[in-house]
């Protein structure tokens, strides 16, 4: 016959003891102080933790700490926080989690101040009511208070140690990470993962790789965190060799790839990390939804919104905001008038979409009539008024939001900064950013730094922009130091670019950006042969140049061209209309900067016509050919546009009589009556 429980117990205590009765006795006191404990932690009701009380009250196991530990935690989850009270003063036999489990109590139900009292009165303090309070504190976002209880313990052991980074994190003091890890005698991959966190938060992507070098295992979040830092600093090669090399993944591990290759703009791999994942939620549709938009599908974008089941205000805005990024007008006015319900996001999104087009009275229009105004409609403006060229006016606009009550926010200052950049302010972006931290006791991003390096440089401050990016108390990253290199090249300070261009080639040595632009920044120095040699070392290593493709926008369509592009089936006649062009815009002063060509062999004719095969010009081309006069044209070009090419589409546009909108990967141009937005500095 199978033993009882009560047999097995009785076995047990019998074997320690030696006595029958005494076993007997026990093992009923244990059956019966599980079986209370059961009836607590399933009691569905506040009268029903009465009645068990009660009977508790009545039998031999009224004073069992265990037991009453329970009572006390079944109180704190129904707030009855004095009944609580009660008990815990009311014990013979207190221990360390009866006191423990009081302070949480208190802590879970929100009364700080008691759970506190509850911590200095312990008469003896173990290493879990530490962590308690600490956890209490943190929960409440109090870091200081929580930093004062870390500071005043015995003793950091890992457990504590790691708690604490983990508060530091999610009150954004991540430079305080560092200190606690550095003191740790002892470290886990938990420990090792929070310090990823704080660098990855920071943009350390460097300091990512060489602390996860020094772990001794990892885990999936330490996979996640680092695939996390290369999708932040647009590595997106680094991010798949790890994707790759490591077989344990997760839910998050597939989220954070499609996010990356969402922002890359790779729809065929997005797709297939969405269609990985077994829970799809409307935020990871959302992400598809951008793949396909920056890969320039829009068709195939809006078949996936039209799939996103239950659409909340989340996905119009999305959808809306990449046809704005598109310079998609007309195809974000139809969104926006078919929202259900128009969201904030949605209002900032049509702000967006007419400054970027170049409609600065509608973004006004849209700006005036937004029923629920926040920072972020502030900055949308704000943002909106710098890529129109229109700096001193999204400063005027920090000054509305003090009076209408709304303070700026680190986003604010970062436009305004990003403002005085696109128009060389140098005094005016120093004393904002004086004034975010003196002001408004902000600590700025790293952003916040590179956009001051940026303009710095444009506005020929080269030396004080290289002594900020060495300076800063973040790492400098690949945008940093590209912003500071354009500005040199547009300067003509070759020695500060070459330092500027290998800084770039460290961060990422296969990239061919740095190199190529040092070579036309030679070539317009005049210096072939160091062209020369610059053209040897990419032949070398295998590092092959990137040539540019452009994107206009006609009857609703994006048509493709890219640099030398003779295959479209209107080529003959896109080359008739660029050569019309051509003569009519030399008649304003236009002349071919042959400097940008490399190749040395080529007569001066054979230079100019190279110039002609640029990708922006062919799409200037190909939308005049196709569109009525004086309509405006848009297009979007995968890299910075050349000078050659931004003098041209300047003077188009005075002789046409155009709107010429380019977005490249520094900024929207506007080309208007002969000027651009941009001032001629980008």
């Amino acid at each position: 016959m199978a033993r009882s429980k009560w047999g097995l117990l009785a076995e047990e205590v019998l074997s320690e003891r030696g006595s029958v009765d005494g076993c007997r006795q026990k093992a009923n006191a244990i059956l019966e102080q599980e079986a209370f404990a059961r009836l607590l932690r399933n009691a569905s009701s506040l009268e029903a933790v009465e009645l068990v009380r009660a009977r508790i009250d009545e039998s031999g196991v009224r004073h069992n700490a265990e037991l009453l530990n329970v009572l006390i935690r079944v109180y704190g989850k129904y707030g009855c926080l004095v009944e609580a009270k009660q008990v815990l003063d009311g014990m013979r036999y207190q221990n360390g989690e009866s006191w423990n489990t009081m302070i949480l109590m208190y802590a879970q139900n929100g009364r700080l101040e008691e759970a506190k009292r509850t911590f200095d009165a312990m008469p003896v303090r173990d290493a879990v009511c530490w962590i308690t309070m600490l956890r209490a504190y943190a929960a409440f976002e109090l870091p200081g208070l929580a930093r004062v209880v870390f500071e005043a313990m015995p003793m950091h052991d890992l457990e504590s140690a790691t708690e604490m980074m983990e508060v530091l994190l999610s009150k954004e003091e991540r430079h305080r990470v560092k200190l606690v890890f550095d003191e740790m005698v002892e470290k886990d991959v938990c420990a090792y993962n929070s310090m990823l966190r704080a660098y990855t938060q920071e943009g350390h992507s460097n300091r990512v790789r060489a602390t996860a070098e020094k772990m001794p295992e990892w885990d999936v979040v330490t996979v996640n965190t680092m695939l996390q830092a290369f999708a932040s600093e647009g590595s997106l090669e680094n991010a798949e060799r790890l994707f790759d090399e490591f077989p344990e993944r997760n839910e998050e591990t597939i989220s954070i790839m499609l996010r990356a290759y969402a922002a890359s703009g790779c729809s065929e791999a997005a797709q297939a990390m969405f269609d990985r994942l077994v829970r799809r939620n409307e935020e990871l549709w959302t992400f598809l939804v951008i793949a396909y938009s920056r890969a320039g599908q829009a068709a195939d974008a809006k078949l996936v919104f039209d799939k996103v089941p239950g659409k909340s205000d989340l996905s119009w805005a999305v959808l809306t905001e990449e046809y704005a990024q598109n310079l998609q007008l007309e195809d974000a006015e139809a969104v926006f008038d078919k929202v259900p319900k128009w969201s904030v996001r949605s209002w900032i999104a049509m702000i967006w979409a007419y400054a970027q087009s170049g409609h600065e009275q509608m973004a006004r229009i849209i700006f005036n009539r937004c029923s629920t105004y926040d920072a972020g409609v502030w900055n949308a403006f704000i943002a909106g008024m710098t890529v129109l060229g229109r700096a001193s006016d999204a400063i005027q606009l920090l000054r509305g939001m003090n009076l209408e009550g709304f303070p700026p926010d680190k986003f604010t200052f970062l436009n305004l900064l990003n403002a005085c950049s696109a128009e060389c302010l140098a005094r005016q972006g120093g004393s904002l950013f004086k004034e975010m931290v003196a002001d408004h006791g902000m600590a700025p991003w790293k952003d916040h730094y590179s956009a001051m390096v940026e303009l710095l440089g444009r506005a020929k401050y080269l030396k004080i922009g290289q002594v900020l990016a060495n300076s800063m108390p973040f790492e400098p990253d690949y945008a940093t130091w590209k912003a500071l290199f354009h500005a040199c090249r547009h300067h003509r300070d070759l020695k500060l670019g070459l330092r500027a261009a290998k800084e770039l080639i460290l961060l990422d040595r296969h990239n061919a950006l740095p190199y190529t632009l040092l070579a036309e920044s030679y070539a317009a120095a005049g210096k072939q042969d160091k062209v020369a040699v610059i053209q040897r070392v990419m032949e070398k290593t295998g590092i092959k140049r990137n040539y540019a493709a452009s994107w206009i926008l006609v009857k609703g369509r994006f048509q493709s061209l890219m640099i030398g592009d003779a295959g479209h089936p209107e080529n003959s006649e896109i080359r008739a209309q660029l050569r019309e062009l051509v003569d009519k815009i030399e008649k304003e002063g236009y002349k071919p900067d042959t400097t940008l060509v490399l190749d040395k062999n080529m007569s001066e004719k054979e230079r100019e016509d190279s110039l002609l095969d640029h990708s922006e010009k062919l799409s200037l081309a190909f939308g005049m050919v196709s569109t009525k006069p004086r309509c405006p044209l848009r297009i979007i070009n995968s890299s910075r546009v050349c000078s050659d090419c931004h003098n041209a589409l300047r003077l188009a546009s005075l002789v046409t009589g155009r709107l010429i909108v380019l977005r490249d990967d520094s900024r929207t141009h506007h080309f208007e009556r002969g000027k651009c937005s941009c001032r001629d500095i980008w």
